[in-house]
C-alpha cells in the first residue's frame, strides 16, 4: 500500500530586527539638542557684544567725566586772580556749582561759577572759563558784560561746546543795590568755535528793565 502524501511544512524567516543604536537620541531629541545649542551660541555672542559696548560706553563716558584735579586747578586759579575774595570772604572765595561740556577734541571745557564779587548787594557773580586748564574767556569780557545771577546752578551745559549763563535783571536802570536781581534772570548761551566763546544767542530784556551791571 501506498503510504499517504506527507505534508511539508513551510518555514517562515522571521524579519530581522533593526539593530538598536546605543546612545543615539531620537531625531525629535537631536533637532531640540541642536536647536539649544544654536540657541546658547547666539546668546553669547549677545553677550560679547553687549559687553563690548557697555565697555565702550563706558570708556567714552570716562572720558566726558569732570576731573577733580581739574576743577581744582581751575578753581585754584580763579582764586588768585581774584586774591581768594578776601575783600568780603573770611573762606575763600564762594563758588557755585561748575558746569562742564566737551570742547569736541576729546576733553572738556569748564565753567567756574563765583556767586559774589563783593561783599554788598552789587557785588553779583562772574563766570570764569576753561578749555580744560587754560583760562579762555570770563563774562566780564563778553556780551552783555553783566553781572550773573546769585543762583547756584547760574551756568550750565547748553549741549557739547555751549554753556547757558544766567545773567541778573534789575527793575529799571537806575535800581539800588537791594533791587540787583530782583526783577528775574535772562538766559545767554555761548559756543566754543575752538579759539574764542562767541554769543550765540540772548537778548537784553525790555525797557524799563535792565541786566544788573
Amino acid at each position: 500500500m501506498n503510504s499517504p502524501p506527507r505534508h511539508r511544512t513551510r518555514w517562515r524567516r522571521r524579519p530581522r530586527a533593526k539593530p538598536k543604536r546605543v546612545g543615539v537620541p531620537p531625531t525629535s531629541w537631536r533637532l531640540r539638542a541642536s536647536g539649544v545649542a544654536s540657541a546658547a551660541i547666539c546668546l553669547g555672542v549677545c553677550l560679547a557684544v553687549s559687553a563690548s559696548a557697555g565697555a565702550a560706553a563706558r570708556s567714552a563716558s570716562a572720558r566726558l567725566d569732570p576731573s577733580q584735579r581739574v576743577v581744582g586747578h581751575d578753581r585754584a586759579v580763579v582764586s588768585r586772580i581774584m586774591m581768594d575774595c578776601r575783600a568780603f570772604a573770611l573762606h575763600g572765595c564762594p563758588f557755585g556749582a561748575t558746569a562742564w561740556t566737551a570742547n569736541g577734541r576729546g576733553g572738556l571745557l569748564y565753567a567756574i561759577d563765583v556767586r559774589k564779587t563783593a561783599g554788598d548787594s552789587c557785588g553779583l557773580g562772574v563766570v570764569y572759563f576753561f578749555d580744560v586748564e587754560r583760562l579762555i574767556a570770563t563774562t566780564g569780557r563778553l556780551a552783555p558784560h553783566a553781572a550773573v545771577a546769585y543762583l547756584f546752578r547760574a551756568v550750565t551745559a547748553a549741549g557739547p561746546r555751549r554753556f547757558a549763563v544766567r545773567y541778573a535783571v534789575n527793575p529799571s536802570g537806575n535800581a539800588f543795590c537791594y533791587q540787583f536781581g530782583s526783577a528775574g534772570t535772562d538766559s545767554y548761551v555761548y559756543g566754543w568755535n575752538g579759539h574764542h566763546l562767541i554769543l550765540i544767542s540772548g537778548r537784553p530784556p525790555r525797557p524799563p528793565r535792565a541786566l544788573a551791571p
